[in-house]
């Protein structure tokens, strides 16, 4: 068992599932944020930190850079939410169902 499928909590994943619909990552990026996904985030300005927006403006343009390094086919985790996705082509992203054990 990889520390992937154990992270996931997954025996010998039989299939992959492609789910969802076609999202480039300022899209996933904006999903994240419409639902809540990148956790409790704080406005820390009054500490000399960065405000929610510019938190999310970081957290966009990480995305973007994962993004970018992974080849088409390759996958990517978001292990708060325990969702993958998958680089589909040069401009997209696919959310990922694993199928486990029958």
């Amino acid at each position: 068992m990889t520390p992937f499928t154990t992270l996931l909590g997954i025996r010998r994943p039989q299939r992959m599932n492609l789910i969802g619909d076609y999202m480039t990552p300022d899209e996933l990026a904006s999903e994240f944020v419409k639902n809540g996904e990148y956790g409790k985030l704080k406005d820390l300005s009054k500490q000399g930190g960065p405000t929610i927006e510019q938190q999310y403006e970081i957290n966009r343009l990480w995305l973007n850079e994962q993004f970018r390094i992974l080849k088409v086919g390759g996958m990517w985790a978001w292990p708060d939410t325990l969702r993958i996705f998958k680089k589909v082509d040069q401009q997209h992203f696919r959310e990922v169902e694993l199928a486990g054990d029958a």
